[in-house]
């Protein structure tokens, strides 16, 4: 089985394919084709990231500008019981295998070209790689196959080609994979499991889909501990990606609460920076791989809570202050939010989001206090109260 929701939805709705690969049978010692392929790890937290992104677009169904409609599940599920994500879903999946892959694909295709509207949302954790530029992932059925050993499907390719379905209104697709060189595998030629023909370029091509993915070229993705569970482990990307789309990115335009790929792009780093500053030792280098030219809305929101990072100007007198958030600017309580100790450090607040009403910045020190506004229509990563 591969699709485990579906609804009617009377307006344009989204269909979303959400795949985990954290099994690879094949690829462990003594067994499958290529020796170079016998000591591939599995990866639980491939298979719970993609259970964690399930669990998120079903939460969600009518927030997406689009209402999810259905949601098509591949996922390879490693043995390994202890310390997992406990997904809500009671139905069984399919493996992510390539035969799998082409099947659940030509559904979603099916789903999506239905109606002339519809969005398309691609989710995929797992093993990957870098192929001819574009990230690929590895499919569970990796190093089993004598014709076709390195079994995988480019996101990459797959992404470009749904920029020539003329009747979908757009295409988001996410990749939480490495983005490794791997000689063996560009000199191969390897057959990629295929559902949808990339065709050669058209003047009917929009760019309408975007690719966002976990590495840039030739780097590796990781994991890293759930914060509400802290024995799960989850992809880094997918943890920051979520953080962005439950409301951290939304901002204010054309009377919504709205979260789009470019304004989540653009804070996807420093989101990554302030809410996971433990993940500071390893790189995060998130990719977009294909680009949209058209501002379209993947996800809105009621009554996010927005960011905002308080520090000093000049930053290191940051120490000698009390921080706080307040509706006024002298100095007096009652307060929005607050920092009471002093630090050394930038203060990360969260803020309900409010496009009318400014907010102050305030600094005190005991003899006295400073201040600057803004209003709180989108993240502030860079608050600075001046000490003059």
């Amino acid at each position: 089985m591969t699709q485990i929701f579906k609804r009617t939805v009377a307006q344009p709705a989204t269909h979303a394919f959400v795949m985990g690969v954290g099994d690879y049978p094949s690829a462990k010692p003594g067994k499958g084709v290529i020796a170079d392929l016998r000591t591939v790890q599995d990866l639980p937290s491939a298979a719970d990231s993609a259970k964690l992104m399930c669990d998120w677009l079903i939460d969600n169904q009518d927030k997406l500008a689009a209402p999810l409609a259905s949601l098509e599940v591949l996922i390879s599920d490693p043995a390994q019981a202890a310390n997992r994500y406990k997904w809500r879903n009671g139905k069984p999946v399919d493996p992510a295998t390539g035969v799998k892959v082409i099947a659940a694909g030509q559904q979603w295709l099916k789903e999506l070209t239905t109606r002339p509207g519809d969005v398309a949302f691609f989710y995929a954790c797992g093993h990957g790689a870098g192929y001819s530029g574009q990230p690929v992932i590895f499919l569970s059925d990796l190093n089993a196959d004598q014709a076709n050993p390195w079994s995988h499907l480019n996101i990459g390719n797959t992404a470009n080609a749904f920029r020539q379905l003329k009747d979908i209104k757009a295409g988001f697709f996410f990749a939480d994979t490495c983005r490794e060189f791997i000689k063996n595998f560009e000199l191969e030629n390897a057959q990629e499991s295929r559902f949808i023909r990339n065709k050669l370029p058209s003047p009917d091509d929009r760019d309408k889909v975007w690719l966002l993915g976990a590495a840039s070229g030739a780097l590796l993705a990781y994991e890293g501990n759930l914060a509400r569970d802290r024995s799960v482990r989850i992809g880094r990307f997918t943890q920051t990606l979520l953080k962005g789309l439950d409301g951290a990115s939304a901002r204010w335009r054309f009377n919504k609460w709205t979260i789009y790929p470019s304004g989540l792009w653009d804070d996807l780093k420093t989101l990554q920076r302030v809410y996971f500053p433990e993940w500071k030792d390893l790189p995060f280098e998130p990719s977009q791989g294909v680009t949209q030219n058209d501002p379209i809305p993947i996800i809105h929101h009621t009554d996010p809570f927005l960011p905002v990072l308080v520090l000093t100007e000049p930053e290191d007198a940051v120490a000698r202050f009390d921080l706080r958030i307040g509706e006024k600017n002298d100095g007096q309580p009652p307060w929005v939010a607050s920092r009471d100790s002093k630090a050394a450090d930038a203060w990360l607040a969260e803020v309900k989001g409010d496009h009318r009403t400014p907010l102050y910045a305030l600094a005190l020190d005991g003899a006295g206090h400073y201040f600057s506004v803004f209003v709180p229509d989108q993240p502030r990563f860079d608050q600075r109260v001046s000490i003059a």
